[in-house]
């Protein structure tokens, strides 16, 4: 419903689920060696990482810096969903 690690996703579980759910986040570092919650290595999918840095051509979390990736969006990860969502971290 909501994009892969958004901050919507994890508040939708935590209030939808029972008290004692741990919940799981893939842990990525940035360059600046701040943790960000983020299901793969490569930030193509998931995000759109591509469209504000399109000359940039490695797109791993460890290549840009915390504030770099402020103006990173998530997206949907599956193409197939509304992009209604998108956007909504």
């Amino acid at each position: 419903m909501f994009p892969d690690s958004s901050h919507k996703a994890y508040e939708m579980v935590a209030s939808t689920t029972s008290p004692n759910v741990k919940l799981w986040c893939d842990l990525q570092l940035t360059k600046d060696g701040v943790g960000i919650c983020f299901p793969n290595l490569n930030l193509d999918n998931g995000s759109d990482v591509m469209n504000v840095y399109p000359k940039n051509k490695s797109r791993l979390s460890v290549d840009f810096t915390w504030t770099e990736l402020s103006d990173v969006k998530l997206v949907q990860s599956i193409f197939s969903r509304s992009p209604i969502f998108d956007v909504n971290s």
